[in-house]
């Protein structure tokens, strides 16, 4: 189940979701490198992630389930706002260079169709970075925040989530270390509390974020198909000019 969209909005427009904004996008934006000719794809709910990337990229998607429901941008951010069947994006192969997805993995019924579709659109040298609740987290743990609603994830199930759905695993860290609280006094210090428990308490933080690679080398999975092979068997000579036979078993 998805949460509401406009619970969502109003999440991300006060505290704690401001706090949730700033952290998780610095995140992202520190495991990426935005060009001019890139095209930059947010499934799920991304729009609070998207906007660091206006002016910096040729184009900027933002696609949500159907099931969840989408806010439309204002016409200034030239963000391009759809909803879409989670196991059909409406875009041609390998046309993504920067995949980014939250709040989608931990609700949609088939997780696999959404990461082979993920793995469809992204070019070759892409990139996908996934935001998901952190099982060991306390915000995956409140209902207050959007963050804990659906399955969260450890680390290692995240990693083999992309393993399985044929992703070169770059590296899997933590973020969101503050409590989900009003207090302002916390959230005062919060950038201290982000650099400070990243090191005795690395993977406590609210959310995973995982950046992973197209894996070109990686097998194909289904049904092995026998190739013929061609044998020369010797045949009795019928005449000087066909010594052998070839044939096929």
């Amino acid at each position: 189940m998805y949460p509401d969209i406009l619970d969502m909005k109003r999440f991300y427009a006060d505290y704690p979701g401001l706090l949730a904004r700033e952290v998780i996008s610095k995140t992202i934006q520190s495991k990426t490198k935005p060009h001019p000719s890139q095209t930059i794809l947010g499934l799920g709910y991304t729009s609070p992630f998207l906007r660091p990337f206006l002016g910096k990229s040729r184009r900027v998607l933002s696609f949500a389930p159907a099931a969840q429901g989408v806010i439309a941008w204002p016409q200034n951010d030239k963000i391009s706002t759809a909803l879409m069947s989670e196991d059909l994006l409406p875009l041609p192969d390998s046309c993504v260079d920067i995949l980014i997805l939250s709040h989608i993995l931990e609700h949609t019924k088939d997780i696999n169709a959404v990461m082979a579709e993920c793995k469809r659109v992204l070019a070759a040298t892409g990139k996908i970075i996934i935001v998901v609740p952190n099982r060991s987290g306390i915000w995956a743990q409140l209902e207050r925040t959007p963050f804990g609603y659906g399955r969260p994830f450890s680390a290692f199930q995240l990693q083999q989530l992309l393993v399985g759905a044929n992703f070169a695993v770059d590296e899997i860290t933590a973020a969101l270390f503050t409590p989900p609280t009003n207090n302002k006094y916390v959230l005062k210090f919060s950038n201290q509390l982000e650099r400070l428990k990243r090191w005795p308490f690395p993977r406590v933080g609210g959310v995973l974020v995982a950046v992973a690679h197209q894996d070109i080398f990686a097998p194909i999975k289904g049904k092995r198909i026998p190739i013929q092979s061609m044998v020369w068997k010797p045949q009795p000579i019928k005449s000087y000019k066909n010594t052998y036979k070839n044939t096929y078993k």
